[in-house]
């Protein structure tokens, strides 16, 4: 059945109009032929041949305009009827088409109104028939006036069909299509939310990386200016080239999935960072110059990939922010593990200061805030009474979680 849809769909479909005028004109010429053949002169006078041409040749318009098509044919009908003239069969044939494109393509208030005008004629001439026949009338009259509404019902039944098939496939079609919508929008979405996690992943990592490599040049151009003896410079650049790699490296795994092709063996092997890397970035801080602390409430336990690299995005960020712009001296990490919850907190003895109105939160505090939302928990950020600024993120994580 597939091999015969796809053959259907490859060859050409012809017009429409073209072949309703063909069939028009089939039409038109046999019913023509048919007058020629009967033996009264009235039968083929020019009168008839033209109640026979008004019940075919319409039929070129009947799918455009099938109320006035069914309308004529209907009328010249009757008018040939009435007047006692011959009705060819191809005539009759091409007047029933009428009334399946009528039910098929036409109004439908128009459509049941015209069939039901037509089918009260036909039984108005039934009875007239029997009237003034009786009772010479025979079962053969009957059976010729029965014929005419068996194809009546069969061609509206039809027509009908036809409609209703196509209505259907037009749901179908539209469903189809709204389907494919909200796909086409679900994708975008998704691709929006997935531009903006690599987004803060990026600025997690640039901007961490790029402070802490700051910090350390001007550490060292000043050991340089102070001490000629190179080994503490020395260190100095150590510590820059082992932060630029560490960067590079996360680059390289954030950017990764932005690529078509399969990552390479090297993003593909390197861990996400979590709050058991704490340590070395607590190191990295150090050896950039803030001191920091760091502070285990609880027992440790393994977390969610996408919780443990949030809360140890957010650490970074705090240290970043006292690092480059608080000027701190010191800092201190707490980690609290909770049942149902998971807790850092981020102070120092900088002087940093809340947003305000005439300087907006940068996009660090917004992807910290982003983060935290992103899983129903609360972030608090600010100065705290005693100096200083503290940054304090609270996730919650369910019991059943790993």
């Amino acid at each position: 059945m597939d091999r015969w849809d796809a053959l259907r769909e490859r060859l050409p479909r012809p017009d429409p109009l073209l072949t309703d005028g063909l069939v028009a004109l089939a039409a038109a010429g046999l019913a023509l032929a048919q007058l020629q053949e009967q033996p009264d002169p009235v039968d083929r006078g020019t009168l008839n041949i033209a109640f026979v041409l008004l019940q075919t040749l319409p039929l070129v318009a009947r799918r455009r305009w099938p109320f006035p098509v069914f309308a004529v044919a209907a009328g010249s009908l009757a008018v040939q009827g009435t007047a006692g003239l011959y009705s060819p069969t191809f005539a009759l044939l091409a007047f029933n088409l009428a009334v399946y494109s009528l039910a098929a393509y036409g109004d439908r208030r128009l459509a049941a109104g015209g069939v039901l005008v037509w089918t009260g004629v036909l039984t108005l001439h039934l009875a007239w028939f029997v009237v003034t026949t009786w009772p010479r009338v025979t079962i053969a009259d009957l059976y010729d006036i029965f014929n005419d509404y068996v194809l009546l019902a069969g061609a509206w039944i039809l027509g009908q069909g036809v409609r209703q098939r196509r209505t259907h496939a037009a749901e179908l079609q539209d469903r189809a299509d709204r389907l494919e919508r909200e796909r086409e929008e679900k994708a975008r979405q998704a691709a929006t939310q997935e531009r903006l996690r690599i987004a803060r992943e990026l600025h997690d990592v640039v901007a961490h990386s790029l402070s802490v490599i700051g910090v350390q040049a001007g550490a060292a151009r000043l050991v340089l200016d102070a001490d000629p003896n190179p080994a503490r410079a020395r260190k100095a650049v150590a510590a820059i080239e082992l932060t630029a790699n560490r960067a590079m490296a996360e680059m390289r795994r954030a950017l990764g999935i932005l690529r078509d092709s399969e990552p390479s063996a090297g993003a593909a092997l390197a861990p996400l960072p979590g709050l058991s890397q704490l340590p070395a970035l607590l190191d990295q801080m150090r050896a950039a110059g803030l001191p920091v602390e760091l502070t285990v409430d609880g027992a440790p336990r393994a977390l969610p990939a996408s919780i443990d690299l949030s809360l140890y995005r957010i650490v970074q960020e705090a240290l970043t922010n006292a690092l480059k712009h608080a000027r701190a001296t010191r800092a201190q990490v707490v980690v609290c593990y909770r049942a149902h919850e998971v807790t850092v907190e981020v102070t120092d003895d900088g002087r940093g200061s809340p947003p305000t109105a005439g300087r907006p939160e940068g996009a660090g505090t917004i992807g910290m805030q982003e983060r935290v939302a992103l899983f129903g928990g609360h972030l608090l950020v600010g100065p705290r009474p005693q100096g200083g600024y503290a940054v304090r993120a609270r996730l919650p994580i369910s019991a059943e979680q790993p």
